[in-house]
């Protein structure tokens, strides 16, 4: 069952999906009032800021209602929603914490959780997939 943070970032997600999807589907801004795409392109700037404020620390995406954690799941959806509001720095900040922190393994496959820093030294979790031997 998804908990409350998630269902409300689900919630602000459709929200903007649909303010987008409706706004570019009922007319151009050319045949629209000027005043009313400026306003939803403006929410949906200030959800995505919103979004970055409440998850994103130094580019990885905290999943503030299960302890912290962070999964591939999670990364992805911020680099989607990165390059839908054409913020590459953002993009690109996210994309290099994926990569240094859940592409640990040699076969270049990312891990799907990774719940921070090991307690016996390690720069990193080195997670295990649950389809092979320790």
């Amino acid at each position: 069952m998804r908990s409350f943070g998630q269902r409300v970032s689900i919630v602000l997600f459709c929200v903007a999906l649909c303010v987008g999807v409706t706004g570019s589907a009922a007319a151009t801004p050319s045949s629209r009032s000027s005043d009313t795409y400026i306003r939803q392109i403006d929410d949906l700037s200030a959800l995505w800021s919103l979004y970055k404020q409440t998850y994103i620390q130094n580019g990885r995406v905290v999943s503030l209602d299960e302890n912290g954690i962070t999964t591939s799941e999670g990364q992805g959806y911020a680099m989607l929603r990165a390059v839908w509001s054409n913020d590459r720095a953002t993009f690109n900040t996210v994309w290099a914490w994926t990569k240094q922190q859940l592409q640990v393994l040699d076969d270049k496959l990312f891990a799907w959780k990774w719940k921070g820093p090991c307690s016996i030294g390690t720069r990193r979790q080195t997670p295990i997939p649950t389809w092979r031997s320790p």
